[in-house]
C-alpha cells in the first residue's frame, strides 16, 4: 500500500469534514409540535421558539412545557441524523473517535 497515497486521501478526507462540518454548523432546522414551533441552527443552539397565543394561560402550563421539550427534542435529533448521513457517508461508516 502507497504511503503516500493513503496519506493524500486522509488529507482530502479532512478538507471534505471540514468542509461538511462548517455547512452543517450553518444550517437552520425547524419543527412545530401543536403550536409550539423551535428553530435551532448546526450547532445545536436554539435560535427561535413561538408558540400559538392560544396555547398560553395558566392551564396550559405544563402541556406547553412538554411541547416545547418535544419540539426542542425533535429539532436538535434532525440536526443529528443529518450530520450523522453526511460525515457517516463521507467515512463510510467508519466510527472516527471524537468527529461524531
Amino acid at each position: 500500500m502507497n504511503i503516500q497515497a493513503l496519506m493524500k486521501q486522509a488529507q482530502a478526507m479532512q478538507s471534505d469534514m471540514g468542509r461538511i462540518e462548517t455547512e452543517l454548523q450553518e444550517k437552520e432546522y425547524s419543527t412545530e409540535i401543536q403550536g409550539v414551533s423551535v428553530s435551532a441552527n448546526g450547532k445545536f443552539e436554539i435560535t427561535s421558539v413561538k408558540i400559538d397565543k392560544q396555547l398560553v394561560n395558566q392551564e396550559n402550563t405544563e402541556i406547553l412545557e412538554d411541547l416545547i421539550m418535544l419540539a426542542v427534542n425533535q429539532c436538535i435529533k434532525q440536526a443529528n441524523n443529518e450530520r450523522e448521513e453526511k460525515l457517516g457517508a463521507l467515512t463510510q461508516g467508519l466510527k472516527i473517535p471524537g468527529m461524531f
